[in-house]
């Protein structure tokens, strides 16, 4: 499993996140939420050591996660993301596979393969000579979700995946995580999204920069999680899950 033991993080001089610990077991979806700001882009750099960290330790299988950075795909922002850089669709999907073998060593047969099998998967091998900055946004998820599941990863950290994708892109992602999550992978996503989607989660991480609930989504969204959540907004985030969540968890 996936744990992150009191993890602080420092960036730009300051404390983004503070004392943060999770655990997340194999074959589990867990969901990072909360405002703009609130720290779930920093948690996933944290958890990969892009950011420098105050305290706290990062462990998968009992081992430090920075002797086994192979073993994690990362999915950032599309925000984050050049999309002028001059890569075609094939190309980006076969840097997975150089994480894999080793930047230093060539890729073989059977790379190209994962590559092949990951583009079909996700629909995009039709267009596999175009350049990635060409294609829509929905288009764009399914290139980078295509390159992680090329990297043979056990860990998968998805941030804001679902941000400005059309409706089958939404579908077909949403499918591919339920495959890799029944193939026992680790599974942490950040997102905004609310309402039906939510109970997808085994797990949902209410984040403000430091940890305000984590459990089920029935347990954790109840109206004061929410309000140390998201402050004033808590009303409408309340609202929408009310439905869902309240009417059938009297605990909440």
């Amino acid at each position: 499993m996936l744990e992150v033991q009191n993890l602080t993080a420092v960036y730009r001089d300051r404390i983004a996140l503070s004392d943060i610990s999770i655990t997340v077991r194999d074959g589990e979806l867990v969901g990072i939420l909360g405002p703009n700001g609130a720290g779930k882009s920093t948690l996933f750099k944290g958890i990969l050591g892009l950011i420098p960290l105050q305290t706290g330790q990062v462990r998968y299988g009992q081992q430090s996660l920075k002797c086994q950075r192979h073993c994690v795909a990362y999915v950032p922002q599309r925000a984050a993301i050049d999309w002028t850089y001059p890569i075609s669709v094939e190309q980006a999907v076969l840097t997975g596979r150089t994480v894999q073998r080793g930047w230093w060593r060539f890729l073989k047969r059977d790379d190209k393969a994962a590559a092949q099998a990951a583009m079909e998967r996700l629909g995009v091998w039709q267009w596999r000579r175009r350049p990635v900055g060409e294609l829509s946004g929905g288009q764009q998820q399914r290139v980078f979700l295509a390159r992680a599941i090329a990297q043979d990863a056990q860990v998968f950290l998805l941030d804001e995946p679902l941000t400005g994708v059309d409706r089958d892109s939404e579908v077909l992602l949403w499918d591919v995580v339920s495959e890799l999550r029944q193939a026992g992978k680790v599974l942490v996503v950040s997102g905004h999204e609310w309402g039906r989607s939510l109970d997808r989660y085994d797990q949902l991480v209410l984040l403000n920069r430091s940890l305000v609930a984590m459990g089920s989504p029935g347990v954790v969204l109840n109206p004061e999680n929410l309000e140390r959540t998201y402050g004033s907004a808590a009303d409408d985030r309340s609202h929408c899950t009310s439905r869902r969540f309240y009417a059938t968890n009297p605990c909440c």
